[in-house]
């Protein structure tokens, strides 16, 4: 998934020091679990304590996307862009002051549907209590969109619109999500258009913070060498001397977009440029993250991986494993999921040389030959990718900052922060039956195309 993302750091010491921290005392996995407690504002409370960790991490997600974005899309993104301009109690040298303190790193980001930011410090008392305050009280209780910060803001997005514009990858991959959501705020650009981001208005910016980013939307962890009881006590005692409440906020009510189909007759498109090579996508509307349960995207996930997990995969073998006088498909073959709540996208896209007709016969007969339970995936294609999913899952959360925003991530997205803890077992539970049947069910219906020319 493609984010956004506007990080700080200062202090080169302090820098280092984390850096070493974080990326080297870490440890192997989740192994503590999740504690989830309803604040009195509204907001969600996940704490995961482990008093090994040299860190403490605070993430804050907000239940905020492109569906909330009717009149100015790319709304979300820039917010995420002008987060540490300055607060309603400190200027943005005050900031950066408080941030070099507690020797941290901060960011933001934005995923389509949340924006998250976050702090690391190290896990001494000063530190924590410096970096919950810069955090919860003067970032997201109380911050400030100068005329300036939005300004500079506005100017990083409409770059970072052009550079993806200039990625024949990217520009495909993001007119396929428009394709195969064609009415769905998700299909819109992630970045919004050089037109709304150009007419924001700093104004604009702080009525929208203050109707979406609020409480009831919010999902707060802290993880690492802090207890529940006392993150808790942090974060009440900073939200609640900002006032952050639900109390005189405009309503916001929430919405899920219904579920799309995509027309049966639906034709490729071919994007109006050259490249130094072409690029073949194909989109397939998938389960959401909290329309289906739990088991349902441990199912997605393994069936992504049979097809494009890694060399022994079936998409990966039309470029390995041709035969004569069939040329392989592409040099680069893999697959990507755009989760979404109600309605992901699945995608498999291939840059190479081949005509774009081949390559789509050969691409469709992989899928169509799993779909339709002609060659159903075998007991040895499950074990690999099983073994796949949960080596790959093990080693992205060996960093305190990747299982904090791994368990918001999961909260926000409707799956749960139990689904972190649980997900060797939910990934061993799919069976082949599983897969067969989501297959047939994903890959039987109608799909979408992009295509980038040379």
């Amino acid at each position: 998934m493609t984010t956004v993302n506007a990080v700080n750091r200062v202090g080169a010491l302090a820098r280092v020091l984390l850096t070493f921290l974080t990326l080297c005392l870490t440890q192997p996995g989740m192994t503590a679990t999740p504690e989830i407690t309803l604040l009195g504002n509204g907001a969600k409370l996940v704490t995961l304590y482990d008093p090994t960790s040299p860190v403490v991490v605070i993430n804050v997600f907000f239940r905020v996307g492109m569906g909330d974005e009717v009149q100015k899309p790319g709304m979300t993104a820039l917010i995420t862009r002008a987060w540490f301009s300055d607060g309603r109690y400190r200027s943005a040298n005050q900031l950066r002051r408080d941030i070099s303190t507690f020797g941290s790193g901060v960011g933001s980001s934005f995923e389509g549907s949340f924006a998250e930011i976050w702090s690391v410090s190290e896990s001494s008392q000063s530190a924590v209590e410096q970096s919950a305050q810069t955090l919860l009280l003067n970032l997201v209780a109380s911050p400030g969109f100068s005329p300036e910060a939005v300004t500079a803001a506005k100017d990083e997005q409409l770059r970072a619109m052009a550079l993806t514009e200039g990625n024949p990858l990217t520009a495909t991959l993001n007119r396929l999500r428009g394709r195969v959501w064609f009415e769905s705020p998700q299909g819109r650009p992630l970045l919004g258009t050089a037109e709304s981001v150009s007419t924001i208005t700093p104004k604009e910016v702080q009525a929208y913070y203050t109707r979406f980013f609020r409480p009831a939307r919010a999902v707060i962890v802290i993880a690492g060498n802090i207890t529940s009881s006392r993150a808790r006590r942090l974060v009440e005692q900073n939200l609640n001397a900002a006032g952050w409440s639900e109390t005189g906020r405009p309503d916001a009510p929430e919405t899920l977009p219904a579920p799309e189909r995509v027309p049966p007759t639906l034709r490729d498109v071919t994007l109006g440029r050259t490249d130094p090579a072409s690029v073949f996508a194909i989109g397939y509307l998938a389960p959401g993250t909290q329309a289906n349960s739990r088991s349902d995207w441990a199912t997605l996930l393994v069936l992504d991986t049979v097809l494009g997990g890694g060399k022994a995969s079936r998409l990966f073998r039309l470029r390995d494993e041709a035969d004569p006088p069939e040329e392989p498909v592409g040099y680069e073959i893999r697959t990507q999921l755009f989760p979404s709540r109600s309605q992901s996208l699945w995608a498999a896209y291939v840059i190479g040389n081949n005509p774009t007709a081949t390559t789509r016969a050969r691409v469709l007969a992989t899928l169509s030959a799993l779909g339709t339970g002609k060659e159903p995936v075998t007991e040895k294609e499950l074990a690999r990718a099983k073994a796949y999913l949960k080596g790959k899952q093990a080693l992205a959360r060996q960093q305190w900052k990747d299982q904090s925003h791994a368990l918001g991530r999961a909260e926000m997205m409707g799956l749960g922060a139990e689904f972190e803890t649980d997900y060797d077992s939910l990934i061993d539970a799919v069976e082949a039956e599983d897969v067969t049947r989501l297959a047939r069910q994903i890959f039987g219906d109608a799909s979408g195309a992009v295509v980038s020319t040379q």
